[in-house]
């Protein structure tokens, strides 16, 4: 009987027992209806269990869905996050070529209008671009080269017309083994391009100069015999004769040739420069008359400058120079005529100044720009024009050899030249001078010094150049010297060491076999203190910049000289009251 029906009767009858008969057949059927009541509880709590058991389940998962979307999204955020942090500009397509997605440096970069961004189509970008590039057919062949070659990567270069290069490149966007796309990367490099660009060009200039520098020096030595042998002659010949007109003509042809060894030792920057304090102001203007001589009368030369000074160190006949080759270039630039303008003033170039990039450093500079309404420089030639011998004139209009002395010129002085030129537009060549201080020096005027008086002194020459070696010795002994003479400077040595009075003045060579002129000067003096010292060379730079050899005592004579030229420089450092 089931325990609770059994409760029941016994409350009812005092036990189970004394129930009536009548009512057993009702017992049978209410017990029968208690068992299937337990029965419909245990399945209902089964059901339940169960219930409870997938609630649990799909609660768990729904939680693990929301917590991996929580994830993505969070990745989605990092993605994009870095995606706009990037200096480069990014686009992805998909394989119809329909833009998925960008990031904003790739509009800012472009400089793409909002409409063309916002079609979303990879043709309306490239038709944009196609009308600022400077091969709009490269820039749409790769892009349908990529498309023909899904797997494979590319990378090119975009220039724009505007100056501007970049990089492009593009790998294939994969899901697992599935090729979904295509991601384009755009790269700015106008600046590194700019760098390298400047770099190749100055090792190039540098190892031009090099070559240019050791053709002059033995150029200087050729032009020295040739000279001085020339002045010999001059003056055993009697003037207005048939022989005396022939070495005339051999020594200006000889003075033409000593100008290119001095054009080619400016490029190299191996010149002697006589630095001074200038007012660049005043050189313009002392340099003027001479402009407008050789300046043809249909060109307007126009000058402007401030009214304070614009002081700079430097040569004051090499920056004559340098202003009179760029007015001729300009001349020449205008053979139907046109303006020709000529500016200087202060210029403070800051470190985001454009200027930076094209090689000048930030700073104060003394700025000397010539303007011309010529007609312009192709681009091809630009990184050009300052090598020697090349010219974009005919042969018979110049060497080629003038905007390269002027560069020497200007890098020597720690100046930087910069040109800007449009096809018949004209060209502008702007120079920056370090800004220097103190008082300017006042213009002065050479006068041809006169044949120097003779006097006794000795004299010990060392130079490894016979004929070099021999028209000193008869220089000199004209003028009244005791010459001795050395082909080296460990000879020289010897020579010092077995003559046994004053030696006055030693006269070497910089560059010499087994001892060289800095050496043998050294040497020497620490033995005969009060012998003074002139070096020649024709490499100058191995004296004043490398070495500082200028001391006391002593002095410089670059090749080539003339025998004149010698005897007064000798006579000027012995006749020189000690110091």
């Amino acid at each position: 009987m089931h325990k609770l029906l059994a409760r029941q009767l016994r409350k009812q009858f005092g036990s189970t027992d004394a129930v009536p008969e009548s009512l057993r057949p009702l017992l049978a059927a209410v017990e029968a209806a208690y068992v299937q009541a337990d029965e419909d509880r245990a399945m209902l709590e089964r059901s339940m269990e169960n219930v409870s058991i997938e609630l649990a389940d799909r609660f768990q998962r729904l939680r693990d869905a929301l917590d991996e979307k929580d994830g993505v999204s969070q990745a989605l955020s990092v993605l994009t996050a870095t995606l706009e942090s990037t200096a480069d500009g990014i686009v992805v397509v998909d394989m119809d070529g329909r833009i998925v997605r960008t990031n904003s440096r790739f509009a800012a970069l472009l400089q793409l209008p909002a409409a063309v961004l916002s079609a979303r189509d990879e043709t309306a970008i490239l038709g944009f671009l196609s009308q600022l590039v400077t091969d709009p057919v490269a820039l749409v062949a790769e892009v349908a080269d990529a498309a023909q070659n899904a797997e494979q990567p590319t990378s090119d270069v975009v220039r724009f017309l505007d100056g501007r290069v970049f990089e492009r490149y593009s790998l294939p966007q994969r899901i697992g083994e599935r090729t979904i796309g295509r991601v384009w990367t755009w790269r700015d490099v106008t600046e590194q391009r700019s760098l390298a660009a400047q770099l190749e060009q100055a090792q190039k200039m540098d190892a031009v100069g090099r070559l240019a520098g050791g053709i002059a020096h033995d150029f200087n030595n050729l032009m020295t015999v040739i000279l001085s042998n020339a002045e010999f002659l001059q003056e055993d010949l009697k003037a207005g004769s048939s022989e005396r007109s022939d070495v005339d003509e051999i020594v200006k042809s000889a003075r033409r040739a000593t100008l290119l060894t001095q054009q080619l030792l400016a490029f190299s920057r191996k010149q002697t420069l006589r630095l001074a304090v200038l007012d660049l102001n005043a050189v313009v203007y002392a340099v003027e008359p001479m402009l407008r001589r050789v300046i043809a009368e249909h060109v307007d030369i126009q000058i402007r400058t401030p009214a304070d000074f614009c002081l700079i160190s430097a040569d004051r006949s090499q920056t004559e120079q340098v202003l009179l080759n760029l007015a001729i270039n300009a001349r020449d630039a205008m053979p139907g005529g046109g303006v020709l303008r000529i500016r200087t003033g202060r210029a403070r170039v800051l470190a985001d100044d454009p200027i930076v990039a094209r090689g000048v450093p930030a700073g104060d500079w003394v700025l000397l720009q010539v303007r011309d309404t010529g007609t312009g420089i192709k681009r091809e030639h630009l990184d050009r024009i300052f090598e020697p011998f090349f010219s974009t004139k005919s042969l018979d209009r110049g060497t080629g050899l003038g905007l390269s002395m002027l560069y020497g010129i200007v890098n020597q002085s720690g100046g930087h030249i910069v040109v800007d030129s449009e096809l018949g537009v004209g060209s502008c060549f702007s120079i920056y001078w370090p800004e220097a201080t103190g008082t300017p020096e006042a213009e002065v005027v050479d006068d041809v010094p006169a044949r120097p008086s003779g006097g006794n002194e000795t004299v010990l020459v060392a130079e490894d150049e016979e004929p070099i070696r021999q028209l000193m010795r008869r220089a000199l002994e004209r003028s009244g010297c005791t010459v001795l003479s050395a082909s080296n400077g460990t000879e020289a040595l010897q020579v010092s060491r077995a003559h046994p009075g004053e030696i006055h003045l030693l006269i070497t060579d910089m560059l010499m076999p087994e001892l060289g002129g800095r050496d043998l000067a050294l040497a020497l003096r620490a033995e005969r203190p009060s012998t003074r010292v002139l070096y020649v060379s024709g490499h100058a730079e191995d004296l004043v910049e490398r070495t500082g050899l200028v001391a006391e005592q002593s002095d410089f004579l670059p090749k080539p000289f003339t025998a004149r030229s010698l005897e007064s420089a000798v006579r000027h450092l012995l006749d020189a009251p000690v110091r």
